[in-house]
């Protein structure tokens, strides 16, 4: 996950291929490339520490995801397409990855260092192809399918509750309006998730979110040529992940995993702008503060108050697109318990932030 092979600058710090483990390739055009060698006598791959690994697929036929185990008895909890939406992630009931496809590689989450072993081969064994990049009917912008994603998922339950309808799709956006994530509706008993790709460090253009911006949503739907806003909540915290860094509900972080706990469908243009929906991290924090807002006024003034009221900064940092990334250094304040109050107007909103 951190090595790397760059030509055009001379530099590899990968050294040789290695069978086991998996890489992201990223080329301008299509070309072909040839590796021979012998077949792999019980394929496992060793992963770990805990956290995310690339898992290659070393078996010459395609694979049930579901029956890939991890040391011997445990199926994986999470898998995701590198540089695609397709994704395996049980515990919210979403399997739109289905099989793993030989000589590719996949996103994996572990929950300790171990091996990955796969099923032998049958006779029946066929190759399945997925489609991970969908024709898009939207009037949205065609997907920069970069390699780093945030997965968000939506769970049957919520999406039953939400007034959401087959055939919709659901598009995530950046602050400046791109659309960086999509999926189709197909059915509402089944969980389903957005794969929000990250800005692709290789292109001038910006194709993606940076780190820290507020996931926003909406809602195309095609019967009546409509789009909608949707507004969402997140679950604190995931369950059955020992891995809280990897939880940010509402903020686009590299391989970042949010779940939904309840959507509302909103007509665009038509709501009031009361309160902020506001997004504070890391929080505690040693000096930096990142603040993220679903709409920055002109006009708005961010006051730092400590539990006695008494007023430490006032900072105003102009207009900024909905979902903007804004940085502020609470560095000169003593540690302890302290509220950002923010005003603009009569739209007031609040957040504790705790400094050490």
């Amino acid at each position: 996950m951190t090595d790397f092979y760059y030509p055009s600058q001379q530099v590899n710090t990968i050294g040789n291929w290695d069978y086991n483990t998996g890489y992201q390739l990223k080329a301008e055009n299509d070309f072909e490339l040839t590796l021979t060698g012998s077949k792999i006598a019980n394929p496992s791959v060793e992963i770990g520490p805990p956290g995310w690994d690339i898992l290659p697929v070393l078996t010459s036929c395609e694979v049930p995801v579901a029956e890939v185990l991890f040391d011997g008895n445990e199926p994986l909890q999470f898998v995701k397409e590198v540089a695609g939406s397709l994704v395996f992630w049980p515990v919210y009931g979403i399997n739109t990855l289905q099989t793993l496809v030989p000589g590719k590689a996949y996103y994996t989450v572990s929950p300790d260092a171990g091996f990955v072993t796969f099923p032998d081969c049958t006779k029946s064994s066929t190759v399945k192809q997925q489609i991970s990049r969908p024709e898009n009917f939207t009037p949205w912008n065609n997907l920069h399918y970069s390699a780093a994603s945030h997965v968000i998922a939506f769970p049957a339950d919520v999406l039953a509750k939400s007034g959401i309808s087959v055939g919709d799709a659901i598009g995530v956006f950046t602050p400046e309006g791109l659309c960086a994530g999509r999926t189709e509706i197909t059915n509402l008993s089944s969980g389903i998730s957005v794969s929000a790709f990250a800005d692709d460090e290789t292109t001038f253009q910006n194709d993606g979110f940076a780190y820290g911006e507020m996931l926003q949503f909406k809602v195309f739907r095609p019967s009546t040529n409509e789009e909608i806003s949707l507004v969402v909540d997140y679950v604190a915290s995931l369950p059955n992940t020992n891995y809280p860094d990897f939880s940010s509900g509402g903020i686009f972080v590299a391989n970042g995993l949010s779940a939904v706990k309840h959507l509302k469908l909103q007509a665009l243009g038509e709501q009031e702008i009361t309160e902020f929906d506001i997004r504070v991290f890391p929080n505690p924090s040693t000096g930096n503060i990142n603040l993220t807002l679903n709409t920055w006024p002109a006009n708005l003034k961010i006051y730092i108050i400590d539990t006695r009221g008494s007023i430490h900064q006032i900072v105003s940092p102009g207009a900024l697109p909905g979902g903007s990334l804004y940085k502020f250094d609470v560095g000169f304040l003593p540690k302890g318990m302290y509220y950002l109050k923010l005003i603009d107007g009569n739209i007031i909103g609040r957040e504790k932030i705790v400094v050490q």
